[in-house]
């Protein structure tokens, strides 16, 4: 048996949290024999040690050594690997992508990530990243370390995320109207959901909603919707549970994707394999991710943006093209093939 401790306490979050949910059950069967660090009850096969430690603190650091059990190897699924020994004969570190160095955060923000970043790249045995992107900016980032960085790309559930039919007391439920655009993820800066907000000014037809899905983050953006002549055609619905995120998808005109930077970026995915079409900024790994599967726009540009807005609504035959298109590209991603390569280059480093 394979001895492998996964740090899961991210297993409750978007993003990371996703990948990890979806991976587990392909890194705690045989040969491993695994144990999770977590930080809440939460049902896990194999062993589970409590670690309450904050990601990226001085607690979590100083407190790894001793919860990270004797294993041939450790899997951090993000950049918050320890610093200090462990009794691991192996690590491998997940590094999604390099936001925190490449975007505007705070200097104390990407003084911690550079170093945290900088460790986890020269300590880890091999660096797992999402897409040939995300490969290329840690290179750029932190050097060029010939066979080191694998890209393994995230999967989409095409049993959970699936074209739905039967929306309507949905869409009744939450008073959406017939012609939607839909936004899903953090109100974060790079984001980019100011050219959104613009973008949707510059549409002219009363019968157009914009729905904002995701937990509150950057102030600007508030300021901006409370300040928009179109309020009261903005919906914001929070954090949705998993359930309701399909037929959000499936209830939209189209899937709107302005972010400025994203290592591989689910969200379009899940909308393609809810029959819902995508429009992306063409930035970062999102032309990687969704190729000619969604219109693109200029992330800088809400005139471009508003124009592909425009030619969904107007467009039937467009709008077919790119749900037909959508539903192949999400099928070539699937958790079963990323859960299937990570598992084998664990056994590859272990007993190879």
């Amino acid at each position: 048996m394979i001895r492998l401790c996964v740090d899961a306490r991210m297993f409750s979050s978007s993003g990371i949290g996703t990948c990890i949910r979806h991976l587990i059950p392909y890194v705690s069967r045989p040969p491993f024999d695994t144990t999770f660090l977590v930080d809440r009850h939460a049902v896990f096969p194999g062993k589970k040690i409590p670690f309450q430690a904050p990601i990226y603190s001085l607690s979590e650091q100083a407190q790894f050594p001793w919860k990270i059990p004797p294993c041939d190897l450790f899997w951090s699924p993000h950049y918050n690997v320890p610093l200090l020994p462990i009794k691991s004969r192996i690590t491998v570190v997940t590094i999604h992508d390099m936001c925190h160095l490449a975007m505007p955060f705070s200097r104390g923000k990407k003084m911690v990530a550079k170093q945290l970043l900088r460790y986890a790249y020269k300590k880890s045995e091999k660096v797992i990243t999402d897409s040939q992107f995300s490969r290329m900016e840690i290179q750029k980032y932190l050097g060029n370390s010939s066979g080191k960085i694998d890209v393994i790309y995230p999967g989409v559930d095409l049993e959970e995320f699936s074209p739905l039919q039967e929306i309507e007391a949905f869409k009744n439920k939450h008073n959406l109207g017939d012609q939607i655009f839909l936004f899903v993820g953090n109100f974060k800066a790079h984001k980019n959901l100011e050219i959104l907000l613009k973008a949707f000014e510059l549409l002219h037809r009363s019968s157009l909603q914009l729905v904002l899905v995701g937990k509150k983050g950057d102030p600007k953006i508030s300021y901006l919707i409370q300040n928009s002549r179109c309020k009261e055609r903005i919906i914001l619905l929070g954090e949705v549970s998993q359930e309701d995120l399909p037929l959000l998808y499936a209830s939209a005109s189209a899937f709107i994707f302005p972010s400025l930077y994203e290592g591989f970026g689910l969200p379009p995915l899940e909308a393609m394999a809810c029959g819902c079409p995508v429009i992306a900024s063409q930035a970062a790994s999102i032309p990687e991710v969704c190729r000619d599967a969604a219109l693109y726009f200029s992330p800088h540009s809400e005139i471009e943006l508003a124009e592909q807005m425009e030619r969904i609504i107007d467009d039937r035959s467009l709008r077919d093209e790119l749900i037909a298109k959508g539903l192949d590209r999400c099928r070539e991603f699937s958790w079963e093939k990323t859960g299937t390569a990570y598992r084998t280059l664990f056994e590859r480093l272990c007993t190879g």
